[in-house]
C-alpha cells in the first residue's frame, strides 16, 4: 500500500474508509492524492483528500475519499 501525491509515494502500514497509518514518518500539506493497493497481482486506486496534511509524528491521519 502506498499513497502517491504529484509523482512522489509513501508507504503505508495500513487504510481505513476515513484514515490510513503510514508506514515511515513524513511530512505533507494538505493535498489531494491517490491511495494505491495491490491485491492479487491487481492494483487498486482510491483518490483521496489529505484533509489535514500528514505531521511527522502522525499515527493516523484523515482522509476524505472522492
Amino acid at each position: 500500500m502506498r499513497l502517491e501525491v504529484k509523482g512522489q509515494t509513501w508507504p503505508l502500514a495500513k487504510t481505513g474508509r476515513d484514515h490510513f497509518v503510514p508506514a515511515e514518518r513524513f511530512n505533507l500539506k494538505p493535498c489531494d492524492g491517490v491511495i494505491i493497493v495491490r491485491i492479487d497481482g491487481k492494483e487498486h486506486r482510491s483518490k483521496v483528500n489529505v484533509v489535514n496534511g500528514v505531521c511527522f509524528f502522525d499515527s493516523r491521519v484523515t482522509i476524505r475519499r472522492s
